[in-house]
Order: structure tokens, then sequence, then C-alpha cells
């Protein structure tokens, strides 16, 4: 199970390979979660039985975490009765909300140790360092366009260069960046502190890969010149650090977080305010 969950975290951009299966709207990144949801459960047939009896239910149900998922679902199912477009709104229960939810049991049953967690990691960084490099090459002249990218919508972001990708946007590429990214660089930073089953050589080589794909992502997220991106992976680099050095003193992180305060205007204003981007027209109608 854990190399399909490593293969859906590489394969997290393919939600853009979109078609129909007896008329329904699905995606490969879908079908991938549903096939590995599907061997899950086969593995877990024998034990099935047993969690769902009404003694190990009523434990389930007192675990204080499960209250805002509960909750959240409750929202999501009187959100769907009151809209008026049934066929939109459980298409988004399906996308937003109902695969993210079985990707997190799968993780939750899979990942047992440290080791677990790297490939994962490995197969989203993977993921990173592709469209990392598409947006690379776009950056340098490339700008060659996918099916579902209409030249009309896409001609300004060529004009203004800002790397895309694969996605609708350039601040789809920044969403996708920007998260993985900090996650990244979590996982060089802190999974990789203590001993591993293997040698010491074994933690570097993925320290080393983990953060050369943040670096690689950092550089396409700069490219994209997404604003909300780039403020949204300064916040996280802020309490990602923040955490890091808690036993540094209370003054060593008054002075990062005004370093990243400092590069995070510089950063905007540089790229953002001499260009027609999102930022721009924002900060007009401001």
């Amino acid at each position: 199970m854990i190399y399909l969950l490593f293969l859906i975290s590489l394969a997290l951009p393919s939600y853009l390979v979109r078609f129909k299966i007896f008329g329904v709207p699905t995606n490969v990144l879908e079908i991938i979660i549903y096939l590995s949801f599907f061997i899950q459960i086969i593995i877990l047939r024998k034990e099935i039985p047993k969690s769902l009896s009404i003694r190990n239910l009523k434990h389930l149900l007192k675990q204080s975490r499960l209250t805002p998922i509960i909750l959240l679902f409750v929202a999501v199912f009187l959100s769907i009765l009151v809209a008026a477009d049934k066929r939109m709104a459980l298409g988004i229960f399906k996308g937003w909300f109902l695969d993210p939810f079985l990707v997190f049991l799968m993780v939750q049953k899979n990942i047992k140790n440290q080791k677990d967690l790297l490939k994962i990691g490995l197969g989203l960084s993977l993921g990173v360092i592709l469209i990392s490099v598409w947006a690379v090459t776009q950056s340098l002249g490339f700008w060659y366009l996918l099916p579902h990218q209409e030249v009309e919508d896409f001609y300004g972001y060529i004009l203004e260069k800002r790397a895309f990708g694969p996605f609708e946007s350039p601040n789809y590429l920044g969403m996708y960046l920007a998260p993985a990214s900090i996650f990244l660089l979590g996982l060089g930073l802190f999974c990789l502190k203590e001993k591993a089953e293997k040698s010491q050589e074994y933690l570097k080589i993925y320290r080393y890969f983990l953060l050369s794909s943040f670096i690689f992502s950092l550089v396409a997220l700069l490219l994209s010149k997404s604003s909300g991106a780039l403020l949204a992976f300064l916040a996280g680099l802020f309490f990602l650090l923040y955490h890091y050095l808690e036993k540094k003193a209370f003054f060593a992180k008054i002075i990062i977080f005004l370093i990243l305060l400092a590069v995070g205007f510089f950063l905007v204003t540089l790229n953002f305010a001499k260009t027609q981007t999102s930022f721009s027209i924002r900060k007009e109608i401001w």
C-alpha cells in the first residue's frame, strides 16, 4: 500500500486528465485513489467485520479527533441537499471531500514509521521536480500548450512570462507548489534527523533529494509570479522554521520573521508591481 500512496503523491497533477465513465465525470487521479482504496479493502477484508462491531464503533465515536470530520461531512451533505445544481454539488463533494478523505484513511492506516513517510515524500518530490522543470522550460520560451489550455486564455500569461506548467493558470501552479515545497522542506528538516533502519548515508541521499526538490519548486514558484502562493509559502516557511528553532532563542525567531517579511515585500514588489498580473489588478481595485 505504501507504493500506491507513493503513486498517488506522484500523480497529483493527473487530475487534469479528465474523462467520463458511464456519463460520470472523473479523472486519472480519482481512478488511482479508488483502485488503491479498493485494494486496501481487500487487504483488510478480515479486519473490517471486527472493526464494525458495536463496541468498536462506540469507541471510535468517542475519539475527539473524529468530531471535526463528522461535523464537516454533515455540513457537506446539508449543502448538497440545498444546492440548486445537485450534479455540480456532488462533483465538488467527490473531488474536494471524498477523495482526500479516502487518502487520509489510507495514510493513517499504512504509515507506520519514518521510512514509510519518506517514500510518500519521495513520490511527491518526483512530481514536484517534473512540474518545476516544466515551468522553468516555459520561462525559457518553450510555451507549448496542452489540449485543455486554450491560446486565448493563456496569451496574457505568455506575454507576462508567467510559468503555469500543465495547469489552467499560474495561480494553480502556485497552489500545487507552495504547500508541496513546505512539506518537502519539513521532511528534510525534521524526519531525517533521527537514525533510520539503514545507514546514515541512506539519510543523506533522501535529505539531498528532498531539499533539491524544494529548491526546484521555489524557483518555479517565483516564475509563476503568483502573489497569493508566494505569500502563503512565506507564511508556511515562517511557521516551519519557528517550530524547527523551538529550542533556540526567541530573538532568533524574531529575526527570521523580519527577514521573511522583508523578503516577501521585496519579491512581491519586484515580481508583480510592473506587470498586469492578478496582484496589480487587485492593487488598482484597492
